[in-house]
């Protein structure tokens, strides 16, 4: 009982401690070593650092230099061009990982120069990927494989108990009542495959999902695999992360579109009557493929005993993805896919409302005024109704109807026609603009 007491003690005397700070004789950075903890994946952390000036000269020509290793992680927003003599500013450092099963940790680099020499100073970041409430898509390349039928998913899961609820795969749903998991038709976790796991309950909207580095092995990188026509389940477990053409190599043709977690892409090309290309379609862009996340793959043909493409040149900036935060909706395990374009420069977000004026899906406009909206409908039935869209625009508090108009791909025309709910994978619209 004392030993417990103690714990809870430090641990509450932990909490209050002032965050550390790295001082020399020229600069003082405050705080020096981040911990972010655990963060959800695919979303970003900002911490202010504090640089002060201890000197009376100016520092000049100062970069945040963040290595290799960690830029996949780490940003700052903007390096400051200079600090006055007894002066200070703040830097914004980010943590964003896209990767499960990770630990990213290291040294960042400040260089800066005072009169004619210059000096280097560090600061030390650490920052781990964590699942959120609700539905996270992830593969789990790291497992003990003493079993041919692979993992049994209820002792995988064990350290995520009693939040772990349900689980989706190719093969079955499992769902977890009460500690204890009831099988419908799915009881082992394939290698290459994926799991959709839903997390509920708690006080905090974090999960942390730590597996003992002692009892784990690397999923071989050229372990190979089937891909049938139509849909398939697969998870990456190649340690570096590759843009989708790269992954796939010579099989990328055969590609028809891909799903994941939070973006939709569609190897497909889309023109109008007079053959002009629609530019700049969200599910077009450009993605990675992470470490222990999971992808529904649509494939044209089979194709028989697929690798994974490795390769060393792969730099492809990928944009982060973010929610709206004015329209909310609430994600399901699966989403029907519209992309919007030629929306007006003042909106900002786009949101899909069903005959009830439930919000079912969002997205955010990008410099494009394009957005892609994923769609979960709160229904599985096909009559489930007209879909309506909104705007939210600057300066105005509540989200207005748009007409719009839709993309007939057989005739190559925009036409007056409505999308309904559970009738479609992927749909194009063009916002009317008669505001």
């Amino acid at each position: 009982m004392k030993k417990r007491l103690y714990l809870v003690i430090l641990v509450i005397l932990l909490l209050f401690l002032p965050k550390p700070a790295y001082t020399s004789n020229r600069l003082k950075i405050e705080p020096s070593i981040i911990d972010f903890g655990f963060v959800p994946l695919d979303r970003n952390m900002i911490q202010d650092v504090v640089l002060t000036n201890l000197s009376d000269q100016k520092i000049s020509n100062i970069s945040i230099n963040i290595p290799d290793s960690l830029s996949e992680y780490y940003r700052c927003e903007k390096d400051p061009p200079f600090i006055e003599g007894m002066d200070s500013t703040t830097v914004y450092l980010s943590f964003y990982c896209s990767e499960m099963f990770v630990t990213c940790e290291g040294s960042i680099f400040i260089k800066y120069i005072i009169g004619e020499k210059s000096f280097t100073d560090i600061i030390e970041v650490h920052g781990e990927p964590a699942m959120e409430r609700g539905w996270n898509w992830i593969s789990i390349p790291k497992l003990n494989r003493s079993s041919n039928k692979g993992y049994e998913i209820s002792a995988l899961l064990k350290p995520l108990e009693p939040y772990a609820r349900t689980v989706l795969c190719e093969g079955g749903v499992m769902e977890c009542i009460e500690y204890t998991w009831s099988h419908m038709g799915l009881y082992y976790y394939d290698d290459t495959s994926f799991i959709k796991l839903r997390m509920l309950g708690g006080n905090e909207e974090v999960y942390p999902f730590e597996l003992k580095e002692d009892s784990l092995s690397f999923l071989p990188a050229n372990t190979s695999f089937d891909l049938n026509k139509g849909y398939n389940w697969i998870g990456y477990w190649l340690p570096g992360s590759q843009d989708l053409q790269t992954a796939f190599g010579i099989h990328w043709d055969e590609v028809h579109a891909i799903k994941a977690e939070r973006w939709f892409y569609i190897n497909q090309r889309f023109y109008t009557e007079d053959y002009s290309i629609i530019l700049d379609l969200p599910a077009n862009q450009n993605h990675k493929l992470h470490y222990g996340r999971g992808y529904v793959v649509i494939m044209k043909e089979q194709v028989k005993g697929f690798k994974w493409n490795v390769s060393a040149n792969n730099r492809i900036l990928e944009q982060q993805y973010k929610n709206p935060s004015f329209i909310t909706f609430k994600e399901k395990s699966n989403y029907e896919v519209v992309d919007v374009i030629g929306i007006p420069e003042s909106a900002e977000e786009v949101g899909a409302f069903d005959n009830d004026d439930i919000c079912i899906g969002a997205g955010l406009v990008n410099e494009h005024h394009t957005a892609q909206i994923l769609i979960y409908p709160r229904s599985t039935r096909n009559d489930s109704g007209e879909i309506s869209i909104k705007l939210k625009c600057r300066g105005i508090t509540d989200p207005q109807p748009s007409a719009y108009l839709l993309f007939n791909n057989t005739t190559k025309k925009f036409v007056d026609k409505k999308l309904y709910v559970n009738t479609q994978v992927y749909n194009i619209i063009k916002m009317c603009n008669e505001q």
